[in-house]
Order: structure tokens, then C-alpha cells, then sequence
């Protein structure tokens, strides 16, 4: 019976087992395809809850049971649940809710949960001024307040309930968690006008013990991104602090900004951040501590106005500790890369006037390392700082900074900054200063902000390499406005900017292609509108073994943000005036070579003050430097200055600039002077010469001889000059000339006129070199005491006269006509002579020393010379007088002359004694070809004076002839002279003879009416200046006498001897008897008695020696006591080629006529 009853127990147990496995599968089949309802428990659950609920009313649509993963067990959910309050009032209305029941509530009959989870609701956390608060609602944040306020009242009975408070609902006394699942949340902050939306909020709210506990996982939507946030916290019993732990992924500050004002701070940071740590937190939401950990994304920066820029952010650290209560971060590490840009940082940062969720002041008191940056438009490149200081203040509403202290160690250097800065109403406002100290160049260059004195950066930038910047200290007075007006072309004031610093071992460059001033050291001032700096010393390397000492620089640049603006530059540098001309004459000035000098070859010392004038761009070239300089050189020598021409000593200013250069100073010239020289040179194109010189001083004879300036025997002693000399280089075409020749000796030889010193007497005239050599003089001016020269002439490389216009030719009182040219028939030059008189008492030695004078043309016999037009001059001259020696004169002379390089060639002469004697001459081309001269003169004495050879001659007729040798280069003249009844009065050389020769009475008669002789002739050759006289005689009833020897004419020397016979006629009678007269009188001119003499020297005094012994001695031993002849005899001339002359023959022959003279 037991066994059966336990078999069939056992079949039923079996049979209810497998039936309950077949439930539960179907069951678990079921809820996999959803929540199971059970709709009959719908009843039960609101009869059992409604009586607690003091007049309120719970309905539900459905009950069901549902598998939750999460937990991964069954509950029991109601569906579409809403509460309503006594009054009838909507309290909340939730999709689903599961709970939990306590079992001990149960035991006791009471509905009471201990868990209460929300599906699916939708929620809102509101933070305003007074907390947070949480509420329920089925259509959102649109709901109205009356709504929020109904959802929130839920929310507060449950939050009551977990925190130990009495329950407005008894049913909730026994709540220990509640929890939200799968939920949208709303946060609401109503302080900062932000709104935020959580879709998949999860979260919980528990009671653990006395303390509540709290977990909230949640996707947060920001902007078009989504972020992930995490919090754990726990609020222990009767406290106001909760302690939360906090992770929050991917938020984009950026995209906070796109969402309200409030976060517009955050708008520059485009980046996704993770943060993690924990707060504490008030139950207003005030955050009282956080330790938190920031890491960001790559993203990136974007820069507002002024800079404009997006920055490449790679990463960002930070690691902070904040303190609500004290409104501080402590600033653990800071680490930033974006792109160029990197910093490490350290330090506190103190807010203050919290806004909502962005700071309205802000405090820094931070150590930054490893600080770079780079602003493109701002800085020119990168700007780095090995460590970095700041403190200060920040205005973050109203962009205002104060800024206590920032100091910049850039490695080498130290930058300090202090002041303030703020956003005007339409530009930055700065009022900051600070000092530099020790900075590289470089340095100093990447702090330089592009926009501030741009020109005078862009110039440094170009221009100075090297060194270091010291003893910087600057103010920055920038008020609102001023930097906008900036872009309308309005200048900075002066006092808005002012920065002064020391440099020292930095190379300057003032012109491309110049030596750079290296090892400069000086100082500089930047103000608002002009930069300035002053260099103390420097030194410019020509190469390597020439350098220019720096002495003092300054450099100025006004209105600097006007490129048109230049700069200037004014600099003194000293050493060798070859060093110096040498950086006058570098490329690309070429200052010194221009004009022919080489500057190495310039000796002395001297310094040179320079000025540049340049544009304040990065590239300059020289056609846009204006440059002048201004030199002193002492102990100069310029070799070469013109040629032949050198400085040999003296001092020099110069002056050099762009277009030009002049020069000043006392020279020495060839060893000449000194003189003060004046020069001139133009580098530029234009019309006009490129070189002027001009010498003022004191030339004389040495001085002319050193200059190559010999006159001959025109001018001699000392002459005061004021000559201006112009041409190109050293190509001179123009000379004006001044000349003050009172201490001088002027002479016109073949006017017979001399100026003695002490005289008073200028000259100035304007000479031309031509092309060919030759000169051109115009407006020749001399005046003086009885002299007035004026007119123009043209001379030939060799000082041929080429042309003349001399209208007024007055020299002393006996010259007094005027000369002009003129083309011939035959293209020869003519000289027409007109006017009152000449002075004549030079023309005879006008010509001598002809032939030894210089000429470029190739030398010819005269005949052949003569068909060359260019060879001709001819001369004719109509004067009233010709003058002579005291009242000596020849009226009405008139010439016709024919000249063939300089030697007469042809001739046509005629005048009147004063008594109306006639005189005429000729020479001409006779029908055998030859020339021969023909010489009458009825008034002989007068001819003689007025020529300038004696005044001792009185009456007497005079003819002369004589034919020209042609066949040689130099013709020689071959003739005889003879002259009949004339008297020798007043003869000195003559006296002195008779005077020597104890012949007193005949001496008496020479010094009273004269001594009268009835015949004379003179056979001669006239050979160049050299007359030769052989066997002259000349005889009359008192004295006879014979002479052979020389006469020079050119320098007026005498070299004769020969016999002088006293009481000739009766002395002479024996001469006549056949045979023996030749033995006792001598030769013919001869006497019985006579003595021998010789004349030796200068005419004006001769020596005179007389042999006594002759007096005695028969004619044909006379010969023994002469003093040896001066003229060869036959035998010498045939030993030395000579021939003897021809005597002239006087038979009449047929004549080529001369030229007929032309009328004036």
C-alpha cells in the first residue's frame, strides 16, 4: 500500500515536473519574444496601492512580466502607469515601472516597494538659484511650469522617502532605491540659460545606511556630437557636500558655444576632451573641490580677431586641483601642442564673478617652459622662451588684461613686460612697459611684432646680422582707436611708442655691394612714428688688409609706416685716404674711378662724414640710395690728377654725393703752390663738362716750369692766378684764367714792349682745347697802366696761330693797332694789321731762334713747304707809324708778308722817313727761281733806329740785297750791305774802342756832331739768328775800320775783331802806290798806322781789348798781333762742308713780284 501510494506519488510529483519544465519553456519562449502580460494582477496591484495613496489614484493599463539583461532576472512591470492626486491632479505618468516589494510590509498586509525602477521615462534636472530639482514628464521639457512642478513633486517624495523623511505617501516608506532605465534626460540650468538632452540616461538613487549613493550613465548630445558621461557619488547623512566621481568623453568645447552664450569662452577649443577625476559638489550644484584630469584630442585652435588663425591642436594635458571656496586652480602640469605652438605650464589660476560656467576675472600666476609659438602676419617666425613668468589679471567680458609681471628668459636674453591691455570700443588699448636685456639680434627680431614700425623692422631684418641687444627699456601708450586708425594711413603719435636700447658686436650693411660695418656697437630709440640709433664705433673691411675705422654713425627714419619715406643714414669714418677713397670708389658707388684716379695710389690720412639717403624695404639697391659724403684728407698726394699733373701735398675737403663730388683745401701741384684748389665732378649724365677745377695762388717761374707751363720769355716772376679749368675726367676742354701780373715781367718781344714788375696789370681770358691739340682763346682782356689788350685767338697744337680777332692791341705808348684773320684765295690764314703804330724795336729778333722751335709738320726746304696752304701765313699791315726807339718813327709803313712756318718767304715793304725819305724792300722769286732781297732806304739812320739796331746811325743812304739759300731745311741769306754818308753820334761801343785805344779826340768828335764816314760794307750771312760778317769795313776822313766775326741776334752777343786806322784819309794814301802800298798799309781799309781790337759780349757792354804793339807794326806785320779770326777761312770751310757764299749779284734781273699789299 505505501510502496503503491508512493508510486503514484511519485508519478504525480514526475508528471508535475514535467509539465512545469514544458510551462517553463514555453514561458522563456514566450518572453523572448516580449513581456508576458498578466493582466488579472492588473486589480489586485491598484486595490492594494490606492488605499495608501490619501485620496490619490493609481491606474495602470497592463501588467506584465519582463526579462531585464541588465539584471538578468524577471520583473514584474507596469505598463502606462499614472498617479493622480486628490484633488484629481495629473501627479506623473510613467511607460513602465518595476518595483520591488518589501516582504515585511507584506506579512503585514501593507503594499509597500523597496525598489522602484522608471522605463522609458522622460526626465529634467533643473538647476536655479535655489538647488537642483528633479521631475517626470510625458511630453518633455514643453510641458508648462504648473506640469514641471507636479513631475518634480514625484521626484521630491521619492528623494524624501530614500533620505529617512516622513512619506507624503505612507506606501514609500519602506523605498531604498530608486532608478531610472533607458530614460531621456533634460538638464535645464536655468542660472546659465543652458540646456542639455541625454538620450539612454541610466541612473540610480539608493540609500546605503544613513548616506545616499547615486550613479548616472548617460550619452550627452552637444551640439552635433555626442559625449559620455559618468558619475558615482555619494552624499553622507545631514551633509550639503555630495562626493562624485566623474568621467566625462568626448566633449567638444567648440560645440558647447554652438549651444548657448554662455559657453562662447569655449569656442576657440575645437577638440574632443576626456576628463576624469572627483568633486565635490554643494547641493546647489556648486562645485566646493575637484581634481580633475584633462586630456584633449586632436583638433584644433581657432584664433578670434586680431589673429584670425586656426591652430593644428595635437594634444593638451592638464592635471588641476580647484577650490570653490577660494575661487583657485592650482595648476598641477599643463602640456599644449598645436602645431607650431607648444608650452608647459605650472602655477595658480584664481576666478572670480563666476558667470554660469565661464569666468568673468580671471588671476594667473603661472611658470611656463618650453614656450613656442609662431604668428603668422604677427611675428615673422617662431618666438621661443626657455622658461616664462606671468602674473596678472583678466577681464574675460570685457577683454581687459593687467598684467603684473612678465618676464621672458629666451635662453640667452630676458624679456620684462608690465602694464595693461584692453578691447576699446574699436581697437586694443595698451599702456605696458618693460626692459630687454642681452638678447641676440635674432631674438630681438622674433618679439618684433610685424605690425609695429614694419619699416623699420623690415630694414633691420635686412641690413643687421649678428650681436646681441642690451640695456632695452620700452612704454607702449596706445589709447582706444589708434591702431584702427592705422589701417586709414594715420601715423602713430611719437609718445605712443618710445623703446631705447644698446647693441654691440653687430654688422650693419647701408648699401648692397658695400662692405657691411661690422662689429658695430651703439644704441637706438623707437618711437610711435620714427626710428633712430647711433653707432659709437664699427669698422668696414675693404679686404683683408685694408680696413676704415668707424667712428660715429646715425641712422633716422620718420613716418615709418610710409614707404615713400626714406631713411638716413650720416656716418664719420677715418684712416688712409687711399682706404677712404677706396670705399668711396667700392661697387657699386664707383665714386673715385669715374674720373680717372686710382684710389690705392693716394697717399695721406683724412676721415670722411658720409650721408645716405635710402628706403626702408628689404632689398635696396643703389639706384635707390641718395649718398653723399664729405672727406678730409691730409698730407694728400693724388698722382696723375690731370696728366702730367699730380697733388704733392696739402689737405683736402671732399665732398661726394650721388650726382657729384667737390673738393677744397691747399695743394701742392708738381711741387708747385700751395694753391687752393676747388673741384668739381659730376657723375650724372647732362650737358655740360663733367669736371671743373679751379686753382687760386701765387705761380711762379718754378712753379710754371714744374706745370709744364713755360711762357718763354712773355712773362717771368711771380703772377697771382685764378684759373678754372672744366672738361671730362681728365680730358680738359675749357680754362678761364685771372691773372694779377703786377709783380710780374710781361713782354711782347716782337713789340718791342716789356711790363717791369711793380706795374699794376691783370689778364684774364677763356681758353678752349681743341680736339686736335690746338687752343682756343677768347675774351682775352688785359688791362693795366698804358695796357689794353682784348680780342680771341686760335693756336695750333704746336702754338701756330690758327685765327685772331684782336681789335684793341695798347701796349706802352707806342703800340696802338688791331689785328684780325682771315681765309686767303688759297685757303692760306691772313693777318691784316691796322691802326696808329707799332712798336718796331723787336721785329728784327722777332724771328730768331725760328728754327728752333717745334713743328708737327714733317720739316721741308721752304720752297716745297710753300705750296702748302696750310704752311702760309701772310701778314699785311697799314699802320700811320711804325716806332723806334725814343722819337725815332717811320711813317705810312705798309707791309705785305708772306710767312712759310714761321720764316719769311715773301716780302713787300714801304714808309717815309720823317723827312719823307723813301724807304722800300722786297723779296722775291726771280726769273732763276731764286729768292733774293732787295733793301733802299734814302734815310737810312732812321730805318737803322727805328729797327731797333742803333740810334747811333744819322743820315746816310743804305741799300742791302742778298739771295736765299733754299736748297737746305734752313735757308741762310748770303749778302752784302753797304751805306753811304752817314755820321756815328753817340756810339758806346765805339767810344769805348777809340776811348781803349787812346784815340780822345776822335772820341770827342764821336760824342759831338759825330763821326762822319763816307762809305761801309758789310758783306754777311745771315744763318738762322747768327749773323756773319767777314771783312767789313767802313771808312771815313777820321777813322777807318775794318770787322769780321758774329753777331747773335738772339741773345744780342758780339763776337768781332779787326783794325781801326785813325786819320784814315791820309793814313790810307800810301795804299794806293802799286806794290808797296799793300805791304805797308795791310789789307784794304787799312792804313800805315792803325791798331788791332776785339769785341767780346754782351752788346750793350762789351769787353774791348786793343793790342798797342799793332800801332806800330807795318801793315803786313800787323797781322801778328790780331787776336785770331772768328770767321773760318776757305780752307776751314772746305774742312767742314761749308761753301763760300756767292756775293749777291746786283745786276737787274727780272722778279717774281710779291704779294701786292691788301688794303685794310
Amino acid at each position: 500500500m505505501i510502496r503503491r501510494t508512493s508510486k503514484i506519488l511519485l508519478e504525480v510529483v514526475g508528471v508535475a515536473v514535467a509539465a512545469a519544465a514544458v510551462l517553463l519553456a514555453v514561458f522563456a519562449w514566450r518572453l523572448s519574444t516580449g513581456p508576458v502580460p498578466v493582466s488579472l494582477l492588473n486589480q489586485t496591484i491598484v486595490d492594494a496601492v490606492n488605499p495608501s495613496l490619501n485620496g490619490g489614484e493609481l491606474s495602470l493599463k497592463d501588467t506584465v512580466i519582463a526579462w531585464s539583461a541588465e539584471d538578468r532576472r524577471l520583473s514584474l512591470r507596469l505598463v502606462d502607469v499614472e498617479l493622480k492626486g486628490a484633488q484629481g491632479n495629473v501627479i506623473a505618468r510613467v511607460p513602465q515601472l518595476s518595483f520591488r516589494l518589501s516582504v515585511p510590509a507584506l506579512l503585514v498586509g501593507t503594499v509597500a516597494p523597496t525598489t522602484i525602477r522608471l522605463y522609458g521615462v522622460e526626465f529634467a534636472i533643473i538647476r536655479n538659484a535655489s538647488g537642483i530639482t528633479l521631475g517626470l514628464s510625458d511630453k518633455g521639457l514643453e510641458e508648462p511650469d504648473t506640469q514641471e512642478g507636479q513631475s518634480a513633486g514625484l521626484f521630491a517624495m521619492l528623494m524624501a522617502s530614500l533620505a529617512g523623511d516622513d512619506p507624503q505617501l505612507p506606501f514609500l516608506s519602506h523605498l531604498r532605491r530608486v532608478g531610472v532605465r533607458q530614460g531621456t534626460m533634460h538638464f535645464v540650468d536655468k542660472v546659465n540659460g543652458v540646456e542639455f538632452v541625454a538620450p539612454n540616461a541610466n541612473m540610480y538613487v539608493a540609500r546605503n545606511g544613513q548616506a545616499l549613493a547615486g550613479a548616472l550613465r548617460t550619452d550627452l548630445k552637444v551640439g552635433d556630437t555626442t559625449a559620455h558621461l559618468e558619475l558615482n557619488g555619494t552624499l553622507p547623512p545631514d551633509a550639503q557636500v555630495a562626493t562624485v566621481a566623474a568621467r566625462l568623453d568626448n566633449l567638444n568645447p567648440a560645440r558647447l558655444a554652438q549651444m548657448s552664450p554662455a559657453f562662447d569662452a569655449y569656442r576657440i577649443f575645437d577638440a574632443p576632451l576626456a576628463l576624469s577625476g572627483d568633486l565635490k559638489i554643494f547641493r546647489d550644484g556648486r562645485i566646493e573641490t575637484a581634481k580633475l584630469a584633462i586630456d584633449a584630442g586632436e583638433g584644433r585652435i581657432d584664433l578670434p580677431e586680431p589673429w584670425d588663425a586656426s591652430l593644428p591642436l595635437e594634444m593638451a594635458h592638464a592635471e588641476l586641483t580647484l577650490d570653490g571656496d577660494k575661487r583657485e586652480i592650482a595648476l598641477k602640469t599643463l602640456s599644449l601642442r598645436a602645431g607650431p605652438h607648444s608650452a608647459d605650464a605650472a602655477g595658480t589660476l584664481t576666478y572670480d564673478n563666476l558667470n554660469g560656467f565661464s569666468p568673468s576675472e580671471l588671476g594667473l600666476d603661472l611658470k611656463v617652459t618650453g614656450f613656442r609659438t609662431e604668428v603668422p602676419g604677427f611675428f615673422e617666425g617662431p618666438v621661443q622662451a626657455s622658461t616664462m613668468v606671468l602674473r596678472g589679471q583678466f577681464d574675460l567680458e570685457t577683454l581687459a588684461a593687467k598684467v603684473d609681471r612678465l618676464a621672458v628668459d629666451t635662453g640667452s636674453g630676458k624679456i620684462t613686460m608690465s602694464g595693461n591691455l584692453a578691447m576699446g570700443e574699436t581697437s586694443p588699448v595698451l599702456d605696458l612697459k618693460g626692459t630687454l636685456d642681452d638678447l641676440t639680434l635674432p631674438e630681438l627680431l622674433d618679439v618684433w611684432p610685424l605690425p609695429v614700425a614694419d619699416g623699420a623692422r623690415e630694414w633691420v631684418v635686412e641690413n643687421m646680422q649678428g650681436g646681441r641687444v642690451f640695456d632695452g627699456q620700452y612704454a607702449v601708450n596706445i589709447p582706444d582707436g589708434m591702431l584702427a586708425r592705422l589701417d586709414d594711413g594715420t601715423p602713430l603719435p611719437e609718445e605712443a611708442v618710445n623703446f631705447t636700447f644698446r647693441m654691440d658686436g653687430t654688422d650693419v650693411n647701408y648699401i648692397d655691394g658695400m662692405p657691411p660695418v661690422g662689429d658695430v656697437s651703439g644704441h637706438a630709440k623707437l618711437t610711435g612714428d620714427t626710428f633712430e640709433a647711433w653707432i659709437d664705433s664699427g669698422t668696414i673691411q675693404l679686404d683683408e688688409a685694408r680696413d676704415v675705422a668707424l667712428r660715429e654713425g646715425h641712422f633716422i627714419k620718420h613716418e615709418l609706416d610710409n614707404k615713400k619715406k626714406p631713411g638716413v643714414i650720416d656716418f664719420t669714418v677715418a684712416g688712409k685716404t687711399s682706404d677712404l677713397l677706396g670705399l668711396l670708389d667700392h661697387d657699386p658707388l664707383n665714386l673715385i674711378g669715374k674720373f680717372g684716379l686710382d684710389p690705392m695710389k693716394v697717399a695721406g690720412t683724412g676721415r670722411i662724414d658720409g650721408h645716405i639717403v635710402l628706403p626702408l624695404v628689404k632689398e635696396v639697391t643703389f639706384d635707390d640710395v641718395d649718398f653723399s659724403g664729405k672727406a678730409q684728407a691730409a698730407n694728400i698726394a693724388i698722382p696723375n690728377i690731370q696728366p702730367d699733373i699730380s697733388v704733392t701735398g696739402g689737405a683736402l675737403s671732399i665732398d661726394v654725393t650721388r650726382s657729384g663730388m667737390s673738393a677744397s683745401g691747399k695743394v701742392s701741384l708738381n711741387g708747385a703752390g700751395p694753391f687752393d684748389l676747388q673741384w668739381k665732378e659730376r657723375f650724372t649724365r647732362g650737358k655740360g663738362p663733367s669736371s671743373q677745377y679751379r686753382l687760386i695762388g701765387v705761380l711762379d717761374d718754378a712753379g710754371r716750369k714744374a706745370l709744364d707751363l713755360s711762357l718763354g720769355n712773355v712773362i717771368s716772376g711771380p703772377m697771382n692766378i685764378d684759373a678754372s679749368l672744366s672738361g671730362n675726367g681728365k680730358s680738359v676742354k675749357d680754362v678761364s684764367v685771372a691773372a694779377d701780373v703786377t709783380k710780374s715781367t710781361v713782354r711782347a718781344p716782337v713789340l718791342g714792349w716789356t711790363k717791369k714788375p711793380g706795374r699794376a696789370a691783370t689778364v684774364s681770358a677763356d681758353i678752349t682745347l681743341l680736339d686736335d691739340g690746338g687752343y682756343r682763346i677768347a675774351g682775352l682782356d688785359m688791362k693795366g697802366d698804358r695796357i689794353d689788350l682784348r680780342g680771341s685767338l686760335t693756336l695750333g697744337a704746336e702754338g701756330e696761330l690758327r685765327a685772331a680777332d684782336l681789335p684793341v692791341v695798347k701796349l706802352g705808348p707806342k703800340n696802338d693797332f688791331m689785328l684780325r684773320t682771315s681765309k686767303g684765295p688759297a685757303s692760306d690764314l691772313r693777318i691784316d694789321i691796322t691802326g696808329r703804330s707799332i712798336d718796331s724795336t723787336g721785329l728784327l729778333g722777332a724771328g730768331a731762334g725760328e728754327e728752333d722751335s717745334k713743328d708737327a709738320k714733317p720739316e721741308l726746304p721752304i720752297r716745297e713747304a710753300a705750296k702748302d696752304a696750310a704752311r702760309r701765313i701772310r701778314v699785311v699791315a697799314r699802320l700811320a707809324e711804325l716806332r723806334g726807339e725814343g722819337d725815332l718813327l717811320l711813317k705810312a709803313p705798309a707791309a705785305d708778308l708772306t710767312f712759310v712756318d714761321g720764316r719769311l718767304y715773301l716780302a713787300d715793304l714801304s714808309a717815309t722817313d720823317p723827312d719823307g725819305k723813301k724807304i722800300t724792300g722786297s723779296v722775291k722769286i726771280d726769273a732763276e727761281g731764286k729768292r733774293r732781297l732787295r733793301l733802299d732806304a734814302l734815310g737810312a739812320g732812321a730805318l737803322i733806329g727805328v729797327l731797333g739796331i742803333t740810334e747811333s746811325v744819322s743820315g746816310g743812304e743804305l741799300m742791302a740785297e742778298g739771295v736765299f739759300l733754299d736748297d737746305k731745311i734752313s735757308p741762310s741769306l748770303v749778302g752784302r750791305v753797304t751805306m753811304d754818308k752817314f755820321r756815328i753820334v753817340n756810339a758806346p761801343v765805339l767810344a769805348n774802342l777809340l776811348t781803349v785805344g787812346s784815340l780822345t779826340g776822335i772820341r770827342d768828335t764821336l760824342a759831338g756832331e759825330g763821326i762822319f764816314f763816307k762809305r761801309m760794307e758789310m758783306p754777311f750771312v745771315l744763318d738762322g739768328s747768327q749773323v756773319k760778317v767777314d771783312d767789313a769795313r767802313a771808312s771815313g776822313p777820321a777813322i777807318g775800320i775794318t770787322a769780321s766775326g758774329t753777331v747773335e741776334m738772339a741773345d744780342n752777343v758780339l763776337s768781332l775783331e779787326g783794325t781801326l786806322v785813325p786819320a784814315y784819309t791820309i793814313n790810307s794814301i800810301l795804299g794806293e802806290v802799286p806794290l808797296l802800298g799793300p805791304l805797308i798799309v795791310g789789307r784794304k781799309g787799312e792804313g800805315i798806322f792803325g791798331f788791332t781790337y776785339r769785341i767780346r759780349g754782351a752788346a750793350d757792354n762789351p769787353d774791348v781789348l786793343v793790342n798797342p804793339l799793332s800801332v806800330v807794326a807795318p801793315g803786313f806785320l800787323r797781322r801778328l798781333f790780331e787776336f785770331g779770326s772768328q770767321v773760318p777761312d776757305k780752307k776751314e770751310k772746305a774742312e767742314t762742308g761749308q761753301s763760300e757764299a756767292p756775293a749777291p749779284d746786283t745786276a737787274e734781273k727780272p722778279a717774281e713780284k710779291a704779294p701786292a699789299p691788301a688794303t685794310p
